[in-house]
């Protein structure tokens, strides 16, 4: 599977582990905003070339996997979840509801990363 990591920005460390554990498994990943971990500072001057950078991995992905249950964020990762559901993806959330979309009956839902985990099949390697 093809997997895009949407998070608030704040947790851009959780999202890079959670992609390097599905690489471990792997699984291939499209999103790329969670990769540069040494830079944690969001800067609006990139909006515009991260936003079409963003849309492309969540066109590229099989799978998109939301962390929820914080407030220190301002859309980006319910736009991508929204995208996702528009282009039929297959879709994970970590955490609780927060809005309406989050009940969509094609969404699986995870209280935990280890339950998420668990609920994967096994990768093919070769």
């Amino acid at each position: 599977m093809k997997f895009y990591i949407a998070a608030s920005y704040p947790r851009k460390l959780e999202a890079w582990t959670i992609a390097r554990m599905l690489s471990q498994r792997g699984h291939k990943i499209s999103s790329v905003w969670h990769l540069d971990v040494q830079n944690l500072v969001d800067n609006p001057d990139q909006w515009g070339s991260d936003c079409i950078r963003d849309l492309y991995g969540v066109q590229d992905c099989t799978h998109l996997v939301q962390l929820t249950g914080d407030t220190m964020s301002r859309g980006g990762r319910h736009t991508e979840l929204g995208i996702a559901l528009a282009l039929g993806k297959k879709i994970s959330l970590i955490g609780p509801n927060e809005q309406v979309f989050h009940r969509h009956a094609s969404i699986t839902h995870h209280a935990t990363v280890q339950e998420f985990f668990d609920s994967l099949p096994v990768a093919k390697l070769f």
